[in-house]
């Protein structure tokens, strides 16, 4: 067997004569870093894909109508402008709330730029050229709703079969490189649709071809599941989110999400569950105990108590939070003895 230290000089010889020819080759340092990630604004959902969306990659988000892509999208843009990164929105679908997502989830309005474009090529080379400017978060929403040039010039019934695939292909392949060098993240916000005619293989794909698939690190799917009322009334919607495809971390994780009508996606509801699962929680009935102490009735009252509270929030890697319960009971303590008001944070000290 090869000795390793003589491959090691061996690839640094060749290394060498490459780099002198000209071909500027790259060596991996002897601690490869982590990919870099932008927390989505869910627990779960950076669990899912292994940390939250990675930079310098392409990401596909797909799923039928009403399913949260674009709630996920313009939670993706908030934790990014948190983390100081100018963002990006091409708004192909004509669609976008400005209500719901700047005054409901908490995007900032003033740090992202928007634009509903004209044509499939416009909006493709608009994302482009704001990876290239720096922007560090780009959402296209939706590839189903580019519609090219040709397309737009052609009279309705017009046959363009293969245009939108041929612009995706093009596109992709010289974003990917583009997208890797800048660092930044591309979300590609896609439909789901019916395949009609087809005996054999999968009944569902996404427009565009068959690039984006390739090309996308991540391919996340989102399904909406069931609603949650309150008072006879619909508030909330519950999505079935799974990872088809990930480059980056364990493939096929999944999990249900909720999101609120008004609100986005609702973390003080993933807490909650949390809380139950490690034990922190304990259910009688429809009667929630923390530390012997019964504290509400029914999912809703818990998941207000988490939100007015902010008593679990975890101090390490969600789901694996440990010291949850005696945090708790202390914040019981806490409000019984009239130490602090309801709404008030714990103290960082104290925790």
């Amino acid at each position: 067997m090869a000795n390793l230290e003589e491959i090691r000089k061996r690839t640094e010889d060749i290394h060498d004569r490459l780099n002198k020819d000209g071909f500027d080759v790259q060596r991996f340092g002897d601690d490869p870093e982590d990919i870099p990630r932008i927390h989505t604004g869910s627990y779960k959902l950076d669990n899912i894909l292994g940390g939250g969306w990675p930079e310098g990659r392409l990401i596909e988000l797909f799923g039928v109508a009403s399913s949260g892509k674009t709630t996920c999208a313009i939670h993706a843009v908030k934790e990014a402008q948190k983390e100081g990164e100018v963002c990006g929105y091409v708004d192909a679908e004509q669609s976008l709330d400005p209500v719901y997502a700047f005054d409901g989830i908490g995007a900032d309005q003033q740090s992202l730029i928007f634009q509903q474009p004209d044509s499939g090529e416009q909006a493709l080379q608009l994302v482009e050229s704001m990876v290239e400017e720096g922007v560090g978060l780009v959402i296209l929403d939706s590839v189903a709703s580019l519609v090219p040039q040709a397309e737009l010039d052609g009279d309705i019934g017009d046959d363009h079969v293969g245009l939108l695939a041929r612009l995706m292909s093009q596109t992709l392949r010289k974003l990917s490189s583009t997208v890797k060098e800048a660092g930044a993240t591309v979300i590609f916000v896609n439909q789901l649709r019916s395949t009609i005619g087809q005996m054999f293989g999968p009944d569902e794909t996404t427009p565009g071809g068959r690039a984006l698939k390739f090309y996308s690190s991540i391919r996340l799917r989102l399904a909406p599941s069931s609603h949650v009322k309150d008072g006879g009334e619909t508030v909330a919607n519950y999505i079935n989110a799974r990872c088809v495809k990930n480059k980056t971390a364990a493939p096929f994780k999944k999990d249900k999400l909720l999101i609120r009508y008004g609100e986005g996606l609702d973390r003080a509801f993933e807490l909650a569950e949390h809380a139950e699962e490690a034990g922190a929680v304990e259910q009688a009935g429809s009667w929630y105990k923390i530390a012997g102490e019964t504290i509400c009735q029914g999912s809703e009252a818990l998941r207000a108590f988490v939100r007015d509270n902010d008593a679990i929030e975890p101090d390490g890697d969600f789901p694996h939070n440990l010291g949850m319960r005696d945090r708790l009971a202390r914040r019981i303590k806490q409000l019984k003895s009239g130490a602090i008001r309801q709404g008030e944070f714990i103290n960082k000290e104290e925790q």
